[in-house]
């Protein structure tokens, strides 16, 4: 936001109360005018003050030159706190919902695709000189009111990811109608006439030409008469309308991404992490007695030959776990910290002759790297080793943080360490929940250098056990979450399972059946109702600030491998109907994200294309009788469908054909599992509000 602006607009606009403009003529003439209450207006009031009056994201909340976010204060703790932090990032979210608010009641069935448009500058300026391109972006609308003032708010949501680094326009046209017996348009407020006027405010004598209208306010108010222009013209372009007829357009701009993890990884290249093994359990026998130790006797296991654990070193990005996300320097990197020590576990093949290829677990929220035992042992009949790490804040990589009280999750000690992901999601500092995905992301990178550098030499005989080709991924819940970023920018991962996973961060956590009360929760302790345009504005700041982090923006890369060497990762999504932990829009988002159709559906998704099986290339897959952790707990239903379907798309991708399988039709070949690890899935009780002053 210009600081200069807001003074402006501020002196300039204090004499337009209840003062009106004519739509019957471009050239502008102020006069006071009746109220009518059956009139409904896009808001568009700067003068307030108060960006909950303007459209949002907006570019009149950033500094003009530095192109740094400078959203003011809104007087209210909860989001003041996620203010600072959307502060210090240059532009807006690319997947967040976008806020336009109206005085007023609309008719819902007026706000379509033809009536409210966003629009690409960059790409309306290649289709204007000739360029085949739309400029267009599709999006999805959500009408809410507001019970009190009976004013509308529509919210849009991107169906795609936008571009980073990009200006986009938002055009209302007054094919909007407000929610009256008349059926009036939706009309212009008195800033945004001024706006749209082609005429200058003020004569070469610095006299105003609106009658009405202070010669010390129109000059004011010129510099953002003529800002504006470029937006009517685009408006009136694309519409093919005249102004009269636009009663709002705004422009916002969105963050640049992609920049910090594409330049980890390129670092981790130059590195040499190697295994430094601790336990070495070889043998059948070894195996047999392992799993019986650990209680998981009756989980299938006779293919797996040896376990090993040991640890590999990665940079440190994050200081402290709960206050000190990355610092990036003047090379664009994380300051690195300090080196740390990352466990792993690896299961390899009975029998294996030499290295043989591995795959990459990781596991879900406020679970663990040994839920890999789970499914270990089809990888290894086949002669794939499965290699696990911990989540950071995870696991055994928790900082033994001791900061809540783990039986009521009250702030304070216990004595007790905190339980794994406690703090991974962290929504009073979501910088810091955006660089623990970043964070899990660079340990990701250095796992698969060591693993792809000859620096996994598992049973010390000085060659390493695993092949630096054919590595492939799967990612249960968080780790489908958090592995959608790591696969998009990694080269030597080109296959990858996300089993009950999501995108877009902020919908996702939202619309949990699991997440969602709680976040509630927080937000109304500081007085913001569910469906609120607070609450609208908390989730646009949030996604703001994590959007780098977030799979659904890297998505549609994972197919062009443009952040991969242009290496494409070939992806299979496995959905649970109703899952109450990701809800099936998140795992929807990311599908359409990754453009993966949806395969023998039985109950087809809104928005995906709809394949027959067997589909060679990436797709998703909807399991009607399972739950969320049925991957790795047969109590769920549907687990040997699961790993079947799963293991065959990367062991056939391995062969050059991924492909996705019915795992219902009859003729299968079926895993032998057991029991499996009979460990409840669903996410554990979990500390959303970790710090002091934190949501509660």
């Amino acid at each position: 936001m210009s600081l200069r602006f807001w003074h402006l607009v501020l002196l300039a606009l204090a004499a337009l109360a209840m003062v009106g403009c004519s739509n019957d003529d471009e050239d502008v003439e102020l006069q006071p005018r009746q109220i009518f209450t059956d009139y409904t207006f896009a808001r568009f009031d700067p003068a307030s003050g108060d960006p909950t009056k303007i459209p949002l994201p907006n570019d009149l909340l950033r500094d003009p030159t530095t192109g740094q976010n400078a959203v003011p204060s809104l007087g209210d703790p909860g989001i003041d706190a996620l203010v600072a932090q959307i502060n210090t990032i240059s532009g807006f979210s690319t997947s967040g919902p976008i806020i336009i608010p109206f005085e007023g009641g609309i008719r819902p069935e007026t706000v379509n695709s033809q009536t409210v448009l966003v629009v690409d500058l960059e790409d309306f300026q290649r289709a204007a000189a000739g360029e085949p391109v739309n400029p267009i972006r599709p999006v999805t609308f959500d009408i809410s009111t507001d019970e009190t003032t009976g004013d509308a708010t529509v919210l849009a949501r991107p169906i795609l990811p936008l571009q980073p680094g990009r200006t986009h326009l938002v055009v209302v046209t007054d094919g909007v109608i407000g929610d009256n017996s008349e059926g009036f348009a939706v009309e212009a407020q008195a800033a945004t006439i001024l706006t749209r006027n082609t005429v200058p405010l003020v004569d070469e004598e610095g006299r105003s030409t609106v009658e009405g209208l202070p010669d010390a306010n129109a000059l004011a108010l010129e510099p953002l008469r003529q800002s504006f222009q470029p937006l009517w013209e685009a408006a009136e372009g694309v519409t093919g309308r005249q102004r009269v007829f636009i009663p709002l357009v705004f422009a916002f701009t969105t963050q640049p991404l992609f920049d910090t993890l594409p330049k980890i990884r390129e670092k981790a290249q130059s590195a040499q992490p190697v295994a430094t093994i601790t336990t070495a359990i070889e043998g059948t026998a070894a195996v047999d007695a392992f799993f019986n130790l650990i209680g998981a006797g009756f989980v299938p296991h006779e293919s797996i030959g040896a376990i090993y654990m040991g640890t590999f070193e990665a940079p440190r990005y994050i200081g402290n776990p709960l206050t000190e996300p990355f610092q990036i320097g003047a090379d664009g990197l994380p300051v690195e910290r300090a080196t740390m020590s990352v466990p792993f576990l690896a299961c390899m093949p009975l029998g294996a002759q030499g290295a043989s290829p591995a795959l990459i677990f990781e596991h879900g929220i406020t679970r663990f790297k040994e839920d890999m035992f789970g499914l270990a042992n089809g990888p290894c009949s086949n002669g794939i080793g499965v290699i696990g790490i911990d989540i950071w804040l995870h696991g055994e990589l928790t900082d033994n943080l001791d900061v809540v009280n783990n039986e009521t999750g009250e702030p304070g000690p216990d004595g007790v360490p905190d339980a794994s992901g406690t703090h991974f999601i962290n929504l009073t500092n979501l910088l810091q929940t955006r660089d623990n995905f970043r964070q899990t992301t660079s340990n990701l990178y250095y796992l698969t250098r060591m693993l792809s550098s000859g620096g996994a030499d598992f049973n010390g005989d000085g060659a390493s056990d695993v092949a630096p080709f054919g590595l492939t991924y799967v990612g249960q819940s968080l780790g489908g979450v958090a592995g959608v970023n790591f696969v998009t920018t990694e080269p030597n991962v080109s296959l990858a399972v996300f089993n009950n996973s999501g995108g877009r961060f902020g919908s996702l956590f939202r619309n949990s059946q699991q997440f969602g009360p709680l976040i509630e929760a927080g937000l109304a302790g500081f007085g913001i109702p569910p469906g609120s345009f607070l609450a609208e504005l908390y989730f646009l700041v949030a996604q703001t600030i994590v959007d780098d982090a977030d799979g659904f923006n890297y998505g549609p890369h994972a197919a062009t491998g443009n952040y991969a060497n242009g290496s494409p990762t070939t992806v299979l999504l496995q959905m649970t109907l109703d899952d109450p932990v990701i809800p099936n829009s998140a795992t929807t988002d990311l599908a359409l994200a990754v453009g993966a159709p949806q395969v023998a559906a039985n109950t087809a998704l809104p928005g995906l294309t709809q394949v027959p099986a067997p589909h060679l290339g990436s797709g998703l897959y909807l399991f009607e009788n399972a739950g969320h952790g049925s991957l790795l707990d047969p109590s769920e239903g549907s687990t040997v469908e699961m790993q079947t379907q799963a293991f065959s798309f990367l062991f056939l991708g391995l062969q050059g054909t991924p492909t996705v399988i019915d795992p219902f039709l009859a003729g299968k070949i079926w895993l032998e599992l057991g029991d499996g690890l009979q460990t409840p899935m669903p996410v554990e009780r979990m500390n959303l509000f970790p710090v002091t002053g934190a949501i509660r």
